[in-house]
């Protein structure tokens, strides 16, 4: 089980070690700055690497209005190979599963808690990930990404909630007490 260095062990090693050109992710939530950061560190490694998130939890409770147009300019940087996506449906995707491929062969998936995001890679908090089979990673993001819509698409406002307040509202959930269940 991995638990120290999660940005260097499933953003960085994958791509030194295995010589892989595509990361296909699906993450409940993620963001734009630990993309960029992540983008400009697989520069530095001189190689060429498509990266590709779709992030799960954006039907349920949105996303915030910087995170989104920064993953937009990303998305739309014709000299980087960025396609961030949201899940489009009523079902929420809340899952953290990495998959690098080379060439389009799925060769090492990782599945575990760390989101996308800064908070999951590069703070403090206790995240841990295991090394799982590629092809059923790389299959799990094929049927993730059929429910999916292109941030930059024109659709993605209507059929997202893009939050310009700052503030994420959750939906409320109606709850029972634990004798109501018995």
């Amino acid at each position: 089980m991995l638990t120290e260095n999660l940005f260097d062990e499933i953003l960085m090693r994958p791509v030194r070690d295995y010589g892989v050109n595509e990361l296909r992710i699906v993450s409940g939530f993620a963001s734009d700055s630990l993309a960029r950061l992540h983008i400009e560190r697989l520069k530095r490694l001189k190689s060429s690497v498509s990266v590709e998130p779709i992030v799960g939890m954006t039907h349920l409770q949105g996303i915030e209005e910087s995170f989104h147009n920064g993953f937009c300019k990303l998305s739309d940087d014709q000299d980087l190979e960025f396609s961030c996506k949201y899940l489009n449906d009523s079902s929420p995707d809340h899952s953290k599963i990495y998959c690098w491929l080379k060439k389009g062969v799925p060769k090492i998936g990782f599945v575990g808690s760390a989101n996308y995001s800064i908070t999951g890679f590069l703070t403090k908090q206790k995240e841990t990930m295991v090394v799982c089979d590629a092809e059923a990673a790389n299959k799990y993001y094929q049927s993730v990404l059929k429910r999916s819509v292109n941030c930059s698409a024109k659709t993605a406002h209507d059929l997202i909630n893009i939050n310009v307040s700052g503030k994420l509202e959750y939906p409320r959930i109606e709850s029972r007490c634990q004798t109501d269940l018995l």
